[in-house]
């Protein structure tokens, strides 16, 4: 029995996210070069691609409609799924188990942005909180921490801004906030670990 709205909802279209290819292109090759600058592995930098053009579709969908499709959340946890497989088998010898730190970050979004949702009587939506799962698979819960300042930071000078400018709006997409730190956690969470 499928659920009426659990994949998509009637008004999504895959039109814009088509039609719109040099807008994604025009965003994904900086932000892939800015990748490239840190001397990732090409295993890291291809994954690290994949990633940002998910986050990309997920921040459009989520400014543009105001949702987080499962559509869009399943293929992005397989594909992370397999990314945590083979870092395991690649790195047998690290001291934290690979899939742990991802199972710990699945539960860390899952608990804290659900606490916030119920916290907040819906003022963040479900789909937010199944993509800090989803990135807490990605990043794993330390790098998840690091995506979940970042957002709420971030969110936090965008609704002072629009306040300040009086465009006030009655939602802010979270969900692109949350993709502009797991963005910055992928690239730069070990050095800012490191650092603090």
């Amino acid at each position: 029995m499928k659920m009426k709205g659990l994949w998509l909802h009637e008004g999504f279209s895959w039109m814009p996210l088509v039609e719109n290819w040099r807008l994604f292109a025009l965003a994904a090759v900086p932000g892939t070069a800015a990748l490239w600058s840190l001397h990732l592995t090409i295993f890291n930098l291809v994954y690290g691609a994949c990633l940002l053009c998910f986050l990309l579709a997920v921040s459009w969908l989520d400014i543009g409609y105001g949702r987080i499709y499962n559509k869009f959340l399943l293929p992005m946890a397989i594909m992370g799924f397999f990314y945590r497989l083979a870092l395991r088998t690649a790195w047998l010898a690290e001291s934290t188990p690979v899939m742990l730190e991802s199972l710990a970050g699945v539960l860390l979004g899952g608990i804290f942005l659900g606490g916030v949702r119920l916290v907040s009587h819906g003022g963040l939506g479900g789909g937010d909180v199944k993509l800090a799962m989803v990135l807490g698979l990605w990043l794993g819960a330390e790098e998840l921490l690091w995506t979940i300042y970042v957002a709420f930071f971030s969110g936090s000078l965008a609704a002072l801004w629009l306040t300040v400018t009086g465009n006030k709006p009655s939602a802010l997409p979270f969900g692109s906030c949350l993709a502009w730190g797991a963005y910055l956690a992928y690239g730069w969470g070990e050095m800012w670990e490191q650092i603090l």
